[in-house]
């Protein structure tokens, strides 16, 4: 299949029609009464059903995996459609953990021989995989890396813990970055090995689970070259990091298409709420933040599709400090308007609200990807 090769900030007809594609499925089989039904113990099953099938329906998670390894190849733009879709449902399928993270940490390894073992059946949806990165579920410094790797007689074995890994619960295939004593490596590590102990984090987004995931000198396979694991990882977080600014700026548009509904509905004093000043004043100012982070989030994609690593380091580093601050004002804002039943189990508006709080800390803060920002720009003056 052949795709468009630039991705215009206004939206072009092929990328329209993909969204739409995404979103009529979505709505069929991931509306939020389904996806508050899969987050619970009893859903895991379901989820994984839900994923098989948005992977064989429309080939979610081969969509920029290059052809030879059974993916599609298509530009990255399209996946950031795809984010921002599944930021609008809150749908808890593993297309972060498996498809952005691991397959993108496969394919920067350049290790084409673990890419022909792996990407086939990730792309197919058959095998759910991970990566396990940083120790400290509020930064991405990679420094502070304390799990080991050992390498004797050709086989490579490691130990440590590793917090927070996504859909680390349904995966059976983890990418650890781990320190050896040659430098950094990056290896696949088989989840259902008896030596590795998985145990679930308490998180306050139900829509995304979590795990720690223990291993205790367990053998694996090292992917990429030996003192690679870091600059492995720093590119995959680049697009990471603009996929979840995408999946943000999903969260805050769906999150300010409720309160709008609500306050052209909602009457008070004989009057629809949203007549009210104070709340065109709120929902403007909503509007053009939700618009700031899209072209945000666009010109990043599109800095990605370029080859520009530079540019696309800079702009992912400012999309994601900018998601993580609009998802989260606008899923306020939202509750705000909704007044009382915002804050109930019964309505929606409080799971936009939990997915932007915890969105915001992960892969970084705001202040920690504005760091970033401001060392980048300083860099390229001095």
């Amino acid at each position: 299949m052949s795709w468009p090769a630039d991705a215009e900030l206004v939206e072009d007809q092929d990328h329209a029609d993909f969204r739409s594609s995404v979103r009529s499925f979505l709505a069929q089989h991931a509306p939020t009464r389904r996806v508050r039904q899969l987050c619970d113990d009893a859903g895991r099953v379901e989820r994984s059903a839900l994923w098989r099938q948005l992977c064989t329906e429309l080939g979610v998670a081969g969509l920029c995996v290059p052809e030879e390894f059974g993916g599609q190849g298509a530009p990255a733009s399209y996946q950031v459609v795809l984010l921002e879709e599944l930021g609008r449902t809150l749908a808890p399928v593993p297309m972060f953990a498996s498809t952005v993270l691991a397959t993108t940490a496969l394919l920067e390894s350049g290790d084409a021989e673990a890419c022909k073992r792996w990407l086939p059946a990730m792309v197919r949806g058959e095998r759910v995989a991970t990566m396990a990165a940083g120790e400290r579920p509020h930064d991405w410094d990679l420094r502070s890396v304390t799990t080991t790797a050992t390498c004797l007689g050709g086989r490579w074995r490691v130990t440590g813990s590793k917090p927070w890994v996504v859909d680390g619960d349904n995966a059976t295939l983890a990418l650890v970055l781990a320190d050896s004593a040659d430098g950094s490596v990056l290896l696949a590590v088989d989840l259902d090995d008896e030596a590795v102990r998985r145990e679930v984090s308490a998180t306050l987004d139900p829509t995304r689970p979590a795990v720690t995931i223990h291993v205790d000198d367990v053998v694996a396979d090292l992917v990429g070259g030996v003192g690679e694991g870091r600059r492995i990882v720093d590119a995959t977080m680049r697009r990471a990091a603009v996929a979840l600014a995408a999946e943000q700026l999903g969260v805050a548009t769906r999150a300010l298409e409720m309160a709008v509904e609500q306050a052209k509905t909602r009457v008070q004093f004989g009057r629809a709420i949203g007549s009210f000043q104070s709340l065109k004043h709120l929902l403007a100012d909503c509007y053009v933040e939700v618009e700031g982070l899209r072209a945000s989030v666009r010109h990043a994609a599109q800095a990605l599709d370029d080859g520009d690593p530079a540019q696309a380091t800079l702009l992912a580093h400012l999309c994601k400090a900018v998601g993580s601050d609009v998802a989260l004002d606008v899923a306020g804002a939202s509750i705000q308007v909704h007044g009382g039943i915002g804050f109930t189990w019964e309505h929606d508006a409080h799971l936009y609200f939990k997915r932007a709080t915890v969105s915001r800390q992960w892969l970084g803060t705001p202040a920690y990807h504005r760091d970033k920002v401001a060392a980048l720009m300083l860099g390229a003056t001095a």
